[in-house]
């Protein structure tokens, strides 16, 4: 199983961007291969009620929340009848995303507001947990943890007037404080360590597929062979290096 992860799609060309045409291309491809997409929370039930799922089912998330969903992911999900899950940064909703570890390179870029995520909440989006400011967890105190992942579902669910059940990672850095908060008042949790999904899995660490990756059409095409499957191996290894050299520059 994969969790395919979106944020931006626009023209922009930066690493959270997708241009629209081509989102709907891969939307597409998956619905004329005979693969069904599903939101986390669906996924989630399947494996708590052991309902065994099609093979070619994958899940669709975006994380953020970014204005543009709504005008080019909503015609082109309900064309194909997927479900999604968004991500929400609850105290940016309606602003920018400019929240203050944005790095300088990613483009500012409008929001959904309250209103556009209740019609998306109705038109069968879940939506789910991205924290309130979208920091990095790992290291930030008790009192700021409870607020950036328990105030910011509480102001969602008072909002949009449904649970929030799932959650996102910024920037998939996860440490045991932070898992523990999460997994106390979450079903399930993302990172964005690349690698497929199982119900055997930790439902508070599953890894995604970032479509970043699979921007060219026979990447994305190839994403459920073995050669895609060693193509994001070799990817997610080059991440983890990247990762591990920005810690000991630090250091």
């Amino acid at each position: 199983m994969l969790i395919l992860t979106y944020h931006s799609l626009d023209e922009s060309g930066s690493v959270i961007s997708l241009p629209a045409d081509m989102f709907a291309k891969h939307m597409r491809f998956l619905k004329g291969n005979g693969y069904r997409a599903i939101s986390l929370q669906r996924l989630c039930q399947s494996w708590e009620k052991q309902e065994a799922l099609p093979s070619r089912t994958v899940v669709l998330t975006f994380d953020d929340g970014y204005a543009n969903l709504k005008k080019s992911a909503l015609p082109v999900l309900q064309e194909c009848g997927f479900e999604a899950t968004i991500f929400l940064v609850a105290g940016h909703v309606g602003g920018y995303n400019n929240w203050p570890s944005q790095p300088p390179f990613v483009p500012h870029l409008p929001l959904l507001s309250w209103g556009d995520l209740r019609e998306l909440s109705r038109h069968g989006f879940e939506i789910g947990g991205h924290t309130l400011t979208h920091p990095v967890l790992a290291g930030i105190s008790k009192d700021a943890l409870a607020r950036e992942i328990e105030r910011s579902k509480e102001i969602i669910e008072q909002k949009i007037g449904s649970p929030v059940q799932t959650f996102s990672y910024p920037y998939g850095i996860v440490d045991h404080a932070s898992y523990q908060h999460v997994s106390s008042n979450y079903r399930a949790a993302c990172t964005t360590e690349m690698g497929e999904v199982s119900a055997t899995d930790d439902r508070y660490r599953l890894r995604r597929i970032d479509t970043y990756y699979l921007r060219r059409a026979v990447l994305f095409r190839s994403l459920d062979s073995a050669l895609g499957r060693s193509y994001l191996s070799v990817r997610d290894f080059g991440r983890r290096c990247g990762a591990r050299l920005r810690r000991w520059n630090t250091v």
